[in-house]
């Protein structure tokens, strides 16, 4: 069974973003996928004070990723851009740990203003760690459905759509990935 690894970059384990995640990882399970989640807040502050990249929990992480057919990347936008977290994060993984990966970028933003940041922060980065990085996904905070108890967080159509067809995107690439056995995504 081909495996995602969904990343969150969100410092709150209550927050839009989460909803985000764990409606796109429901989405891909839907669609036959096995999805491990993995979030950035969990690793231990001190690893990410010390930027310790040797230690044990990243190692596994690093292990987890490189196992994966395919990433998601999912993050609010702070200061016009990713979160810190999300950033210190990726500091301390390998340089080339998405090669050869389809990555899926989403990012949660309060204006519609900051819709560039995705292309202009967020895929560089995933791009510098060598990652296959489809279009992505700029949702607005408004988008989101607020209430705890909001099953799916998602109600408008043309939001779906393109959700649906980013991920279609990343499942056919992970999948192309697995099935040609050289390690690379169609261009």
């Amino acid at each position: 069974m081909n495996t995602i690894v969904a990343i969150s970059g969100s410092p709150s384990p209550v927050s839009r973003t989460e909803k985000v995640l764990g409606f796109l990882s429901d989405q891909l399970t839907d669609r036959g996928l096995s999805v491990k989640k993995i979030f950035a807040r969990q690793v231990d502050a001190d690893i990410l004070v010390r930027a310790d990249d040797k230690a044990r929990q990243i190692k596994e992480i690093s292990k987890t990723l490189s196992r994966a057919d395919g990433i998601l990347v999912v993050s609010p936008v702070y200061k016009m851009a990713y979160t810190g977290l999300l950033k210190v994060f990726f500091d301390l993984l390998p340089r080339d740990i998405f090669l050869g990966k389809p990555v899926l970028p989403v990012m949660i933003g309060g204006t519609d203003k900051h819709f560039m940041v995705l292309d202009l922060m967020l895929k560089p980065l995933l791009a510098f760690m060598k990652g296959e990085t489809l279009q992505g996904i700029y949702l607005l905070d408004r988008q989101v459905a607020h209430g705890a108890s909001d099953h799916p967080p998602l109600h408008d159509k043309d939001i779906l759509r393109r959700i649906g067809t980013q991920l279609d995107l990343l499942i056919e690439n992970a999948v192309y990935k697995t099935s040609s056995g050289d390690g690379t995504t169609p261009h």
